[in-house]
């Protein structure tokens, strides 16, 4: 299932050496069905609104799973948080370690803290899980099946490609090559264009979805984090992350780049007000300092289940919401036309009987547009999207916001969008605390990137 389009700048480059495992589909909606076969639909899906969820979780709840589904078939959905279910993931692999077996059977068993430094999550195994970034929380669910492949019949994942950084790509390959080599059959189900690397030149945009610079400043100074503690913990005190002063004008669209697990979601985070932290995070785009409003990579937790009528609603201004996000989809729609490619069926149409999550995003972005904050913060805007779709979106998002003066941060590992955007912020993370502060879990630094974006 794939789009016929030719991909938009360079010609797309696939390095990851999976392309006999992946199979490709034209929308989020067809990869999650693909995957519900896979895995004997045993989970309820978010993106098709509250009552189907619910409908199907009760079809779940009253089955018997015996007679449904292969135990042993390994499986990684397109949201990896959701395949964890305790504390920390020194806590998740010892959980895989135990299901193995005990005594003989568990004797060639992978050690814990080998496969954590093997999944480049070492320094993460006793950090609270809810702490990890997307590409820590794969590569720990890539950690969990490398263990339990030795007693599988099967692995299925979804969109792996749209979670790690191109210093983690190999670690994928490696997972794979384990399981073929214990004869385990494996499926990638990715999304049309996930895993392009091929940059976006402006300059093939339809003009009117051409970024233009818009200024503003961000600055951090003296902030401090709360990681919180681990659930099973009743006297520890909570972790700290910092992160080091910076000051900058910048200018519209910005990137925040980095590999995973250096810190971006946690800068957007604080920018957004979005977690409690100590220091000064503000956005000043001429109006003083403000803070950020966030649209979350995983936006299907971030709706909360509600149906497409109350999001609209639910900033106080659903006329204008709607507006906003007439405007999105129309822009949409002019670049789909222009590069000669489809939107999901029935996409930003009044009448379509279900929403797509394409459209989701968009409401969400429309939502918090028409608050006109100091700046929307797009963490990994791709999830979930094919690469056409996924610029398409990006492109209409960043028009309708610098028409009213809002400046737009966007998060990324991806190496699509350097080109696009008109200046980049390189994020890092080390474990060194400055002298004279207590210690802290890691701290976060940020700096201008020596290449800064293409576009006048």
């Amino acid at each position: 299932m794939n789009f016929g389009a030719q991909a938009l700048g360079p010609q797309i480059d696939r390095p990851w050496g999976l392309r006999k495992y992946t199979r490709h589909f034209t929308s989020y909606e067809a990869r999650e069905a693909a995957f519900a076969r896979q895995i004997a639909a045993l989970v309820p899906p978010k993106h098709a609104g509250p009552q189907v969820f619910w409908r199907d979780f009760g079809r779940i709840r009253g089955a018997d799973l015996s007679t449904h589904a292969d135990s042993r078939h390994l499986a990684i959905g397109s949201n990896p948080r959701e395949c964890l279910a305790f504390g920390t993931p020194r806590q998740v692999l010892r959980a895989a370690h135990l299901q193995l077996g005990s005594g003989r059977d568990r004797g060639d068993a992978p050690d814990i803290e080998a496969t954590a430094r093997q999944f480049h999550i070492l320094e993460t195994l006793d950090q609270p899980l809810r702490t990890l970034s997307g590409g820590e929380t794969l590569k720990l669910c890539c950690a969990k099946v490398f263990m339990a492949a030795r007693q599988a019949t099967g692995l299925t994942i979804a969109s792996p490609f749209c979670w790690l950084s191109h210093e983690s790509t190999g670690l994928l390959t490696d997972l794979v090559n384990h399981c073929q080599e214990r004869a385990i059959p494996v499926a990638l189900l990715a999304l049309e264009g996930e895993d392009s690397r091929g940059a976006v030149e402006p300059a093939a945009l339809p003009k009117a979805l051409r970024p233009v610079r818009l200024p503003f400043e961000l600055q951090l100074a003296g902030v401090r984090i709360s990681l919180g503690t681990v659930l099973n913990t009743l006297k520890a005190r909570p972790a700290v992350a910092g992160v080091d002063d910076f000051s900058a004008r910048l200018d519209s669209p910005c990137l925040l780049v980095g590999a995973n697990g250096q810190g971006k979601s946690l800068v957007a985070r604080v920018l957004a007000r979005a977690v409690a932290c100590h220091g000064t995070a503000s956005l000043d785009r001429g109006r003083g300092p403000e803070s950020g409003r966030l649209l979350f990579q995983d936006v299907l937790n971030q709706t909360l289940l509600r149906p497409f009528p109350v999001l609209a609603a639910a900033d106080g201004q659903p006329a204008r919401t709607l507006t906003l996000f007439g405007r999105i989809g129309q822009l949409c729609r002019r670049y789909c036309t222009a590069r000669g490619v489809a939107l999901p069926a029935g996409a930003f149409q009044d009448q379509a009987p279900f929403r797509s999550l394409l459209e989701t995003k968009a409401l969400l972005a429309a939502a918090r547009l028409g608050r006109t904050p100091g700046a929307l913060i797009l963490d990994e805007p791709d999830w979930g999207l094919t690469r056409e779709t996924a610029i398409a979106l990006v492109a209409a998002i960043t028009r309708v916001a610098h028409d009213h003066g809002t400046p737009i941060v966007l998060i990324s590992h991806k190496p699509w969008w350097p080109p696009f955007c008109a200046s980049i912020v390189a994020v890092s993370r080390s474990r060194h605390s400055p002298p004279g502060r207590s210690a802290e879990a890691f701290r976060v630094s940020l700096a201008l990137s020596a290449q800064t974006g293409a576009h006048p």
